[in-house]
């Protein structure tokens, strides 16, 4: 049993995440018991050698967008940028990738990735998010008061919000309403 000055968590996958500095403990998983074995060293005193030095590398366009990073594992991601510094499309080394699409005041409207999902976006006049729906069919709708703050959010799966403010304009209420899912 650990002592209260351990402070380690056993992920459930078997992984170890030191959250102190009393003492390391190592602890491995073997089938449904975790088996601790204790190490005298403090953590300040451990070699260097013993900790995974990682180094990434920025690289950015002329109008100072992030255009090209990697990191020392070989890791790469590539952004595209619009007439307004938005990103329009992205990829990195692990296959992921993506094209984006906006509006005339820069709004984003549309996203695909390659793997075929796709997200839909629709603004007010003020560039608020009223309407958003995804390619796995979830939709939410929302509306603004005169002040252009949040009054009323309605999701796909039930879910409802209203707002109220006071006379500065700040939150003072937010009210839910949700499907329970209790019998």
């Amino acid at each position: 049993m650990l002592k209260r000055r351990e402070f380690l968590k056993l992920s459930s996958l078997g992984c170890l995440s030191i959250l102190g500095t009393s003492s390391l403990s190592l602890a491995k998983k073997e089938s449904k018991d975790v088996k601790i074995n204790k190490i005298p060293n403090k953590v300040d005193n451990l070699n260097k050698k013993e900790f995974i030095n990682s180094t990434s590398e920025y690289e950015y366009d002329k109008r100072g967008n992030l255009a090209h990073t990697k990191d020392s594992d070989g890791r790469e991601s590539w952004c595209e940028y619009n007439k307004h510094n938005k990103v329009s499309h992205s990829k990195s080394s692990l296959g992921f990738e993506s094209w984006y699409e906006y509006d005339e005041y820069a709004n984003l409207i549309h996203c695909k990735s390659v793997t075929g999902y796709e997200e839909w976006y629709e603004y007010n006049k003020n560039n608020k998010c009223t309407y958003y729906k995804n390619s796995k069919g979830t939709e939410s709708w929302s509306e603004y008061n005169k002040y252009n703050k949040i009054a009323y959010h309605r999701h796909s799966n039930g879910r409802e919000c209203w707002w109220e403010y006071n006379e500065l304009g700040t939150k003072k209420k937010m009210i839910t309403k949700r499907k329970s899912y209790c019998q």
